[in-house]
């Protein structure tokens, strides 16, 4: 999976620089953003595995922090001096961890997320300030992991 992610920076960085690049004879016509930024964030709400119990869950941004193998968040936008231009936003964390069971054996999580978002930009000026269209598409991806012993399982569900 490293790897993968690895080899899809790479090509992520060569068609950025390839873009800039062609883009610099036109310059004065285009402006592109590159805006890497993090977000601070916590998980809440139910879960239950199977037919178990329904369980609370609550994930503060400091056990997410703890957890984190593998993220980032980028936006990268070129807009013409007509107004229109494009945007793409990619964002993705790799969450593990493990906690010990007080019925014995361990519980191994992993959660892969990702988002992809593709838009048609129409920037609008409004004097001092603009206003932006968009029209696109999002593409969610979540992936779940669980292991555990399954005496953690046979226990649970009575």
């Amino acid at each position: 999976m490293r790897h993968i992610l690895k080899v899809t920076y790479f090509i992520f960085s060569l068609v950025l620089v390839s873009v800039s690049q062609s883009l610099q004879a036109q310059e004065d016509e285009w402006t592109i953003y590159v805006e890497p930024y993090a977000q601070a964030t916590t998980i809440s709400g139910k879960t239950a595995v199977g037919r178990g119990k329904e369980a609370d869950i609550t994930v503060d941004f400091d056990k997410i922090l703890k957890n984190l193998h593998l993220g980032a968040m980028i936006n990268v936008k070129a807009i013409h001096t007509s107004g229109w231009g494009a945007a793409i936003n990619y964002a993705f964390m790799d969450l593990r961890g493990d906690k010990s069971s007080e019925r014995g054996g361990v519980v191994d999580a992993k959660v892969r997320q990702g988002e992809l978002q593709a838009e048609i930009v129409y920037l609008q000026q409004l004097g001092e300030a603009s206003l932006e269209y968009l029209i696109g598409f999002r593409w969610w991806d979540n992936d779940i992991d669980l292991s555990f012993p399954l005496l953690l399982v046979a226990q649970n569900i009575e």
